[in-house]
C-alpha cells in the first residue's frame, strides 16, 4: 500500500564495513589514510589501568590522545589492497579488541598490546609496526 496506510517494515541495520563503523565510532584513519599508532580508546583504557602512565595530560586533567605516532598503513596505491588493508583491520579489532570493557578486563595491558602489535604484523606483513607499539606503550609506561 501507500500513503497513511503503508505498513512499515522494519529497518534492517546496514552491513559493518568500515565505513560505518558499527562497532568502533572512533576513525582509525583519516581521509589520508593516516591512523594512531595505538587508537583513543586503548590508550585511555591502558591509562586507567596504569596510574604511572606518562601519557601528556592537558591542563583540565584529561588525557592527550594526539601525542601517539601516526601511521601511514591505512593508505596504499592498490584501491582493492588498501580496502582489504582497511577491512581486514576493522575485523581483527572487532574480534580480538573490541570496544567493550568486559572483553578487554580480562585481558592484561600486555596481552592488550601485543594482539594489537600482533595487528599490524598480520596486516602489513611486517613486524617493525608492532615493535614500536610495543615500545611506545613501555615509554609511556602502559605496559611493563
Amino acid at each position: 500500500m501507500f500513503g497513511f496506510f503503508k505498513k512499515r517494515q522494519p529497518a534492517t541495520p546496514p552491513p559493518i564495513t568500515p565505513e560505518n563503523k558499527a562497532h568502533f565510532p572512533e576513525a582509525f584513519w583519516d581521509d589520508d589514510g593516516i591512523g594512531r599508532l595505538v587508537p583513543i580508546y586503548l590508550q585511555l583504557y591502558l591509562a586507567s589501568r596504569s596510574p604511572q602512565h606518562k601519557l601528556t595530560r592537558r591542563p583540565d586533567g584529561s588525557i592527550e590522545t594526539n601525542d601517539v605516532p601516526a601511521l601511514m598503513i591505512f593508505y596504499d596505491e592498490d584501491p582493492r589492497r588498501q580496502q582489504r588493508i582497511r577491512t581486514d583491520f576493522v575485523k581483527m579489532m572487532h574480534e580480538r579488541l573490541p570496544i567493550d570493557p568486559s572483553v578487554l578486563s580480562g585481558l592484561t595491558n600486555e596481552e592488550i598490546v601485543s594482539r594489537l602489535s600482533s595487528i599490524y604484523t598480520q596486516i602489513t606483513g611486517k613486524d617493525m609496526y608492532g615493535i614500536v607499539c610495543k615500545k611506545w606503550c613501555v615509554e609511556k609506561k602502559l605496559i611493563v
